[in-house]
């Protein structure tokens, strides 16, 4: 039987290998210092602002297809307009990278709050990576926050936030998902990070009554000092706490022709910390596992500690 984190992986390659075959239907300094959760901020005037609490369908509103619209019918690799150009012509074979992996350990199974710190150092400009932050949360639900390159529909960059087993969520991009599971997402579609310029991710309770929870995701920029909301999700169970789980590099593009054709991604995670910075993670595994199931480019994926962070790297050396 499949974890909860393999369909969370799924799903996300699964939506953005069909998405980046389809038309677009709608419309980061500090170096590699440990997460410090701060606890609530002033927000930038960026910030997503006015929401709107969407539990049923589009409803005369605008409304981004749901994970279910997206996927379609399965997509050929080759054909994606990313991924075909990973492929040279002609070539009879294809590779996929090896994927980093950060496992962390807690003295407890749930906080008011989890925080951790991403750099993302090196990434080519014509990638399609994402870096998660996945956690648990109520007991039963998990989700994952974090940032993306060369995501769907825009190519661009983004921030992303999404519980499992959530029915609500608040935010002006917050849309339902039903692809191997249910629940929602919300993103800050474009959200420009930089290189090498450190990002703070942080997922909080904020509210929580007989119906369930709320859970509230931000991002800082360190380097600029602004804080953003990415989005409040809620999830039925109440009195919910929040656990993190993992930080890891996924790629969700086509394969590439030779292991040293692949994309370029080099990452540094803090070492996460919950309840506004006064616990700390009690220890972390890393570990590698392969994208497609072959051992072909097992030597394309390195994840090592370093001070006061995870570095974990994909592509050529």
């Amino acid at each position: 039987m499949r974890t909860w984190r393999t369909i969370a992986r799924n799903v996300v390659v699964r939506l953005m290998l069909a998405a980046l075959a389809l038309s677009a239907v709608v419309a980061s300094a500090a170096g590699p210092a440990a997460a410090a959760d701060a606890g609530p901020q002033p927000e930038a005037s960026s910030a997503v602002s006015s929401s709107s609490l969407r539990t049923g369908g589009p409803g005369g509103t605008t409304f981004r297809p749901t994970y279910r619209d997206q996927l379609g019918g399965q997509a050929s690799a080759e054909t994606l307009s990313n991924g075909a150009n990973d492929l040279n012509s002609g070539s009879s074979t294809s590779v996929m990278p090896y994927q980093p992996y950060t496992d962390w350990s807690w003295a407890d199974q749930g906080y008011t709050s989890t925080t951790e710190t991403l750099t993302v150092d090196d990434a080519d400009l014509d990638s399609h990576y994402f870096w998660a932050y996945d956690f648990a949360v109520g007991g039963t639900g998990v989700g994952y926050t974090g940032l993306q390159t060369g995501s769907y529909p825009t190519n661009g960059k983004i921030a992303l936030f999404a519980i499992w087993g959530a029915d609500a969520a608040q935010g002006t991009e917050c849309e339902a998902f039903d692809g191997e599971g249910v629940g929602w997402t919300c993103r800050i579609d474009p959200f420009e990070w930089t290189e090498g310029r450190p990002y703070v991710l942080r997922i909080a309770v904020d509210g929580s009554n007989s119906d369930g929870t709320w859970y509230k995701a931000t991002i800082r920029d360190v380097a600029r000092g602004t804080l953003h909301t990415i989005g409040r999700i809620h999830h039925p169970v109440a009195g919910g706490r929040v656990t993190g789980r993992g930080s890891w590099t996924e790629w969700f593009g086509g394969p590439s022709a030779t292991c040293e054709a692949l994309k370029r991604s080099h990452v540094r995670w803090g070492l996460p910390t919950s309840d506004d910075g006064r616990v700390k993670t009690t220890g972390h595994t890393n570990h590698t596992e392969s994208k497609d199931g072959s051992n072909s480019c097992s030597g394309s994926t390195s994840v090592a500690d370093e001070k006061d962070s995870v570095s974990q790297k994909v592509g050529p050396k």
